[in-house]
């Protein structure tokens, strides 16, 4: 949905895979060793694993928002501005200085989902 990408827009998407990631250059024993691993960056995280979940973080690894499950369009842009807006809001307080880069939204469907997918809603 164009809205939706246009809302991403203010954010670095990253994709954690949980189940196993598609690296075909190296072993399947590493693909899962890193799956397990993403999976429990998640749970760190979250303290969930739903799938789909989308993670607001700023640039330092700070929570900013979570969400899991499937969440209709409108809800979702709401969570990423709200989210983006916690990141704006927070530039500069912690060390001073403002901090350039955008929002990263880990979970990996744009905001990354944990399954893998890069899609914003499902």
């Amino acid at each position: 949905r164009p809205e939706v990408a246009e809302a991403l827009g203010g954010f670095v998407t990253v994709q954690l895979y949980t189940d196993v990631v598609p690296i075909q250059s190296i072993p399947r024993d590493a693909r899962l060793t890193l799956a397990e691993q993403n999976l429990d960056r998640e749970l760190k995280l979250t303290s969930e694993a739903t799938n789909p979940n989308y993670v607001i973080v700023d640039s330092d690894g700070n929570l900013l928002g979570k969400r899991g499950g499937k969440i209709p369009a409108e809800q979702f842009i709401g969570f990423m501005k709200d989210g983006l807006s916690k990141f704006k809001g927070s530039q500069g307080t912690a060390k001073g200085e403002p901090t350039s880069p955008p929002a990263k939204a880990a979970n990996s469907t744009q905001p990354a989902s944990s399954n893998g997918e890069r899609v914003a809603n499902r």
